[in-house]
């Protein structure tokens, strides 16, 4: 025989399950810190595509992916870019991810965690960085190489 809870007090102490695991939020914004901008496109992605946000996944990528190519392009054909300090860009790509996860994750991340659902492991986070990292590495390095040959 099964036990089924038989008044609504019951039901309220059995905690809601949550089969799915969603990236939190300092993790996304550290990942865009350590790994890049596409490192925190990715990770947030996932979170948006495990929430059945598939246009808002896909749309994150696309603009992570401009958004990479165009900070190659600048690189390559601003010198003035040379001047800023190494720390900036990872700086502002960290608190940019923050920010979004926070304005469009975070309620949603909240809710998850305290209905006794997890979160990725440090180590999913850190090869989702590492995919990021490759990929930024070469959206920035394209319009690099593309400079190197027009200027020569």
């Amino acid at each position: 025989m099964q036990y089924t809870p038989e008044t609504t007090q019951e039901q309220n102490i059995i905690p809601e399950y949550t089969p799915y695991k969603l990236f939190k939020t300092g993790a996304i914004g550290a990942g865009a810190f350590f790994g890049g901008i596409m490192a925190g496109a990715i990770l947030l992605s996932e979170n948006f595509k495990i929430l059945g946000q598939k246009k808002q996944a896909r749309n994150t990528l696309l603009l992570s992916a401009i958004a990479s190519f165009t900070l190659g392009v600048l690189m390559a054909f601003i010198p003035a870019m040379e001047n800023i300090p190494r720390m900036v860009i990872p700086l502002l790509s960290g608190i940019a991810f923050q920010l979004l996860t926070n304005r469009f994750q975070k309620n949603r991340i909240e809710e998850h965690i305290e209905n006794g659902g997890t979160t990725f492991s440090f180590w999913r986070v850190l090869g989702m960085v590492l995919l990021g990292t490759v990929c930024t590495a070469i959206l920035i390095a394209i319009p690099i190489f593309i400079s190197m040959l027009i200027l020569e």
